[in-house]
């Protein structure tokens, strides 16, 4: 595994754990709290995508040159 697919991992991993432990000890209604969930989602998978679009194209320039 090279650093970039170790750092892609970490980055998901310490955005989960962030995401989670801010909903456990947000002071929201269930409605606010289940609202946050999907766009915090959404901006998550929207981060991963762009973070492995970038992967990819990092790995294409290093497998070329």
């Amino acid at each position: 595994m090279n650093n970039t697919a170790k750092v892609l991992i970490a980055a998901a991993a310490g955005a989960v754990a962030g995401i989670a432990l801010g909903l456990l000890f947000a002071p929201a209604k269930g409605e606010e709290t289940r609202d946050t969930i999907l766009k915090k989602g959404k901006e998550f998978a929207d981060d991963i995508a762009r973070q492995f679009k970038g992967a990819k194209e990092n790995i294409k320039e290093e497998a070329f040159n």
